[in-house]
């Protein structure tokens, strides 16, 4: 055993460095801290947690522990300020198997996104056991629930295989260094976040159970040095122990202080909150009411079931509607929907409006054209020696430009160029350009197709276009 004897490490841990580390500790952890002010809805999860733990006044608060989505969105709908993902109620929820550590890291975190998705302005504090291994573990399971919107973190040092806390049989916890070493990368992983991810540390030690009460006070003054956000000795049996451990927690720092009601458990439970508040804790946890409660309602329903009988004392389908959130998704399903139409309307306006454009503009342009003659002599068209040959030297006779769809063959332009037009490539690619008819740089064909002389022939967005001499 690392230590019973509570005056020995009382002279151990009093000494001149351990009260400067203490003070320094102290000073460093009176961060600037999210305004009052600021509107609840602008505030993340963590950062409604850290203010929870910071105030001086307003009492202990209570935190029900909730094991699915459904029970998180009912401790959110009732209007407590923060809740525990417990890995107990999880387990066997989602197992229904017991708390021993059956349930994995991704199990626990897929579970815990689902309770964060179904109440998202909720502080939910995740049970992480011991993190899931080593030191680095722990780094990977505070990134994993940070990143997944978790409020704060539970990190235990028991031996693998842990078990319940208040469990009677024989349990381990890890050595000192190594509780040290997880919570110290706990706390380093936390302090490297962002404000509104800085998810808060609840450091907790089962030591009392494991080996004596002088041990987990050790641990509980060791952990709040390293800076942990909260501390928590489980199974604690006796008002006397309780005050020890809030004495303690006092002593290095005034660090907030957790209890655990677990109903049924070793713990004294008939404690107002109060009462709970004078005696120096914080956050008291309820680990089973809404499992327990769950377990009686389903039982009794099924007793009835089997006998043929709908249970008494259902709800109604509209307040289960209600309270799962379909009036919510149906507003917000018709509101999309509804803006969806809007968009395909506007869509719908301004191509009509285009269309409009184009067949304006060519109506213009067939009516500039002069309905006789108009000849282009095909060798002024090449201004310089530079351009493309178009349609070679000495050939003559008007312009002539068709759009056709080039699926259904359907005539969308056909009409004679004006004389002024075409008088080289650049000058009649930018006219087909006034049509949105772009067929880019391309040069022109050159020579005869079939029975004419094609300037363009070509295919662009769907559309046939030609340009060609027509002698006719």
């Amino acid at each position: 055993m690392e230590a019973t004897n509570t005056r020995r490490w009382s002279r151990q841990t009093t000494g001149v460095q351990s009260r400067r580390r203490r003070w320094f500790l102290r000073i460093r952890k009176r961060v600037p801290r999210v305004s009052a002010t600021r509107a609840s809805a602008e505030r993340s999860p963590a950062e409604k947690l850290r203010e929870v733990l910071a105030e001086k006044e307003g009492g202990a608060i209570p935190c029900p522990c909730c094991h699915d989505g459904l029970s998180a969105k009912l401790i959110e709908r009732a209007g407590f300020r923060a809740a525990f993902v417990s890995g107990f109620t999880t387990s066997a929820s989602r197992l229904g198997m017991p708390d021993a550590q059956l349930m994995t890291y991704s199990e626990m975190l897929d579970s815990a996104r689902s309770m964060r998705e179904a109440a998202p302005s909720l502080p939910l504090i995740v049970d992480a056991d011991n993190g899931g291994g080593d030191a680095m573990n722990v780094r990977r399971a505070v990134r994993g629930y940070a990143s997944a919107g978790l409020a704060g973190i539970l990190l235990e040092d028991q031996r693998v295989p842990k078990s319940c806390g208040h469990e009677l049989r024989t349990k381990e916890v890890v050595s000192r260094a190594e509780a040290l070493a997880k919570i110290k990368m706990a706390v380093d992983t936390r302090d490297s976040m962002p404000a509104s991810q800085r998810i808060a540390v609840v450091a907790r030690t089962d030591a009392k159970r494991a080996v004596a009460l002088e041990e987990a006070i050790w641990r509980v003054e060791a952990f709040a040095d390293l800076g942990a956000d909260a501390v928590f000795v489980d199974a604690l049996e006796s008002e006397w122990e309780m005050r020890a451990v809030a004495e303690a927690a006092r002593r290095a720092g005034g660090v907030p202080v957790m209890a655990n009601l677990l109903e049924g458990g070793v713990s004294p439970t008939d404690f107002t909150l109060e009462e709970l508040d004078g005696l120096g804790f914080k956050l008291v946890a309820y680990p089973l009411s809404l499992l327990g409660a769950s377990i009686n309602a389903m039982e009794g329903a099924l007793a009835s079931l089997k006998a043929g009988e709908v249970p008494a004392g259902l709800p109604s389908f509209a307040h289960v509607k209600e309270v799962v959130g379909f009036p919510e998704h149906l507003d917000a399903l018709e509101d999309i929907n509804a803006q969806g139409a809007r968009l395909q309307e506007q869509r719908e306006a301004q191509a009509e409006r285009e269309r409009r454009r184009k067949e304006e503009a060519a109506t213009e342009a067939e009516a500039e054209a002069p309905s006789s003659g108009g000849a282009i002599v095909l060798a002024e068209v090449v201004s310089s020696g530079d351009e493309e040959d178009f349609g070679g030297g000495g050939r003559a006779g008007p312009l002539r430009l068709r759009v056709t769809n080039a699926v259904t063959g359907e005539k969308q332009i056909e009409l004679e160029l004006p004389a002024n037009v075409g008088r080289d490539i650049k000058d009649l690619l930018e006219f087909l350009r006034t049509f949105g008819l772009d067929v880019g740089d391309q040069a022109p064909l050159d020579g005869d197709r079939g029975d004419r002389e094609y300037l363009i022939n070509t295919e662009s967005e769907g559309r046939k276009i030609e340009v060609w001499i027509d002698d006719e």
